[in-house]
Parts: C-alpha cells; sequence; structure tokens
C-alpha cells in the first residue's frame, strides 16, 4: 500500500487516529517509511491533487504544465 490519507478537525484526535492505523497496519506485517510520510499538514498533495481545509485542487506543478501547453496549429495535431 502506497497512499492513506486522514483529514480531522482536531490535532489530538488525528494524532490518536494516525497511531491506532499504524499500529493496527505494523500488527498485520506492514512496515511504514517515516522518512516519506507526512503527518500533521496543513495541505499535502495527495494523488494530483492539493488537499487542504479550502477544499482540492490540481497540484501546481500540474496547473503550471496545462498553462505551457499551446493549442494545436493544424487538424492532424
Amino acid at each position: 500500500m502506497d497512499d492513506i490519507y486522514l483529514t480531522d478537525d482536531d490535532l489530538d484526535i488525528h494524532l490518536a487516529r494516525v497511531d491506532r492505523i499504524i499500529l493496527g497496519f505494523a500488527d498485520l506485517g506492514y512496515k511504514f517509511n517515516f522518512m516519506k510520510s507526512k503527518i500533521a499538514f496543513l495541505s499535502v498533495l495527495f494523488l494530483g491533487y492539493e488537499l487542504s481545509n479550502k477544499g482540492k485542487s490540481l497540484a501546481p506543478h500540474f496547473l503550471e504544465k496545462c498553462a505551457q501547453l499551446h493549442p494545436p496549429n493544424t487538424l492532424k495535431k
């Protein structure tokens, strides 16, 4: 499993849920790479979206690439 996304309004509740999930997966033999983990962030990039308490939007690097696209010059493009 690569990606898990959790969100809570309360930090203490969030950390308790994260702890339960990590321990539950560890009991099943899963390992976590904590260097690649992000816990208690206000916004995260997840599966191509930026997620925050304001909602979701396309990740900034996708928006930049879309802005750089040029319309086709011919019918074949």
